[in-house]
């Protein structure tokens, strides 16, 4: 069998093989568009790629290849932190005929290489309908910014709420009340975000009805103030609940537990690690402090009100989210919705894991360096 590095790009993409003894045979730089072409023709091999972009279309060819021609290829998608760790970028040296390189004698040397895991299609485009409204949303808010810019360099500071769902209609009504003439590019701007309007309300009624038909997602929204966006992306990231062990592993993938920087017998905690999907956090965030708020008397709540009474509202909140998160993965692996009637020892809600990351997150930087 032979070992394949491929580094790929958006247009070209360089390739090393090597024989099993670690010898490199070929070189090429293709572009990539043309990979499948290529592909087809090759033996048996093991190809090696990172995670990015574009792994998952080199994914579906490879095994589409190995149907076709019997050939058995075995391709791996390593994940970005473990490419790093095998070179690539070594010495302040990187370039993609290097990196394909690595990558292919990495292949020939070890035969146990982890796999990063790939999301299934339909996961992706459940994230995708969230970041959609997300980019337009941001897009929304930063023309209402502009207009209300405009309205204050004439000394006006009166301007339609956030939250108003005629903001172009209502905008021209203080411009004609003050007698302020619009210009091009204001006119511009208040068009577009009617525009914007319509797209989120249309992707805001899709996210509804995922909420009742898609089962995961509906279930997931059991969970008290998880709205639906919060839990749409929470299945598109989770997508198989049992590829994680533990609650612990799923809040190191989002990213909610506490950093450490540890080192000749010295003990320091960090803030949250801010690691993986940057997305969901604020949003589980907010979902906590929404539950803080408004449910005082969920059990959830009451636990994080032990922690807020040793540490302070904001290490209880983010105790919080994470406890949500965990709760959504639970329900997930489990198929089992909500049930707030469910009550814990106060003895184990103490002990919690989720009580030992508020610990750990109240001590921050604090500790003796």
């Amino acid at each position: 069998m032979q070992h394949v590095g491929i580094d790929l790009g958006q247009r070209q993409s360089d390739i090393c093989i090597c024989d099993p003894t670690g010898k490199i045979v070929y070189r090429e730089r293709i572009a990539t568009p043309e990979l499948e072409r290529w592909l087809v023709k090759q033996p048996k091999s093991r190809f090696v790629f990172e995670a990015c972009t574009q792994a998952r279309a080199v994914m579906k060819i490879i095994r589409r290849v190995s149907n076709d021609n019997g050939q058995s290829h075995d391709p791996v998608v390593l994940p970005t932190h473990i490419a790093r760790a095998l070179g690539i970028g070594r010495r302040g040296i990187k370039t993609d005929r290097k990196d394909a390189e690595t990558l292919a004698l990495a292949a020939a040397r070890n035969l146990e290489l982890p796999h990063a895991y790939l999301r299934s299609a339909s996961a992706m485009t459940l994230q995708s309908l969230v970041r959609t409204r997300g980019v337009l949303v941001t897009q929304r808010t930063q023309l209402r910014n502009a207009v209300g810019a405009t309205l204050r360099a004439d000394l006006r500071i009166k301007k339609p709420s956030r939250n108003s769902k005629n903001f172009e209609g209502k905008t021209r009504a203080i411009f004609e009340e003050f007698g302020l003439t619009i210009d091009m590019g204001t006119d511009v701007q208040l068009r577009m975000i009617t525009t914007l309007d319509e797209e989120i309300a249309q992707l805001d009624e899709r996210l509804d009805e995922l909420g009742d038909s898609h089962d995961q997602v509906k279930r997931v929204r059991t969970i008290p103030c998880i709205g639906r966006v919060t839990s749409t992306l929470l299945v598109a990231l989770i997508d198989d609940p049992h590829r994680f062990k533990s609650g612990d592993r799923v809040a190191s993938y989002l990213g909610l537990i506490p950093g450490e920087n540890s080192t000749g017998g010295r003990t320091q905690r960090t803030g949250v690690i801010s690691a993986g999907p940057a997305m969901i956090r604020p949003l589980l965030v907010q979902c906590a402090w929404t539950l803080r708020k408004t449910r005082p008397g969920e059990p959830l709540v009451q636990w994080a009100a032990r922690i807020e009474a040793r540490r302070g509202k904001k290490v209880a909140v983010a105790a919080l989210a994470r406890k949500l998160a965990v709760i959504a993965w639970a329900m997930l692996r489990d198929d089992r919705n909500y049930d707030g009637s469910i009550t814990v020892d106060r003895s184990r809600l103490e002990s919690s894991a989720g009580a030992a990351v508020a610990e750990q997150l109240a001590k921050r930087n604090d500790s003796t360096k």
